[in-house]
């Protein structure tokens, strides 16, 4: 059953997730009976983003749209190659609709040490800048 909405885009949906993986047409199915013609999924970790691909490409409907990026809870496992991966991805990779799972977090206890509180905002500016020369948002 079709909502007489007009369409709508899940903005932020973890679709790649291994939660997902018994029922993810199942739930895909229900998302475009709400009238979800496509789903937003922000990347996390680099070593996630080929799940994040492959998702993506597994169902025509809803539309599933990566948005690959580095997320400030994971920064004690980012790398600065994750950032050539990630200008890589943006410069090859179809159907990128933005830079993301990005920002910063500072309520998790032990992501307040300056030192990580530093790479936070490192990784932060470098997805902010990569977003910005591919036109793209965050």
């Amino acid at each position: 059953m079709t909502t007489s909405l007009s369409p709508l885009i899940d903005t932020h949906c973890h679709f790649d997730v291994a939660d997902f993986d018994m029922d993810r047409a199942e739930v895909a199915a229900r998302a475009i009976d709400a009238g979800v013609e496509a789903i937003v999924i922000p990347g996390y970790l680099a070593s996630e983003w080929p799940t994040l691909f492959r998702v993506c490409a597994s169902l025509t409907a809803p539309r599933l749209l990566p948005a690959p990026g580095l997320h400030p809870c994971y920064v004690e496992t980012h790398e600065p190659s994750h950032l050539d991966e990630l200008e890589r991805l943006l410069q090859q990779a179809p159907g990128i609709v933005a830079v993301g799972e990005i920002g910063l977090d500072h309520f998790v206890d032990a992501l307040k040490v300056p030192a990580l509180k530093e790479k936070q905002q490192y990784f932060f500016r470098a997805q902010l800048e990569l977003a910005q020369s591919h036109d793209l948002p965050v």
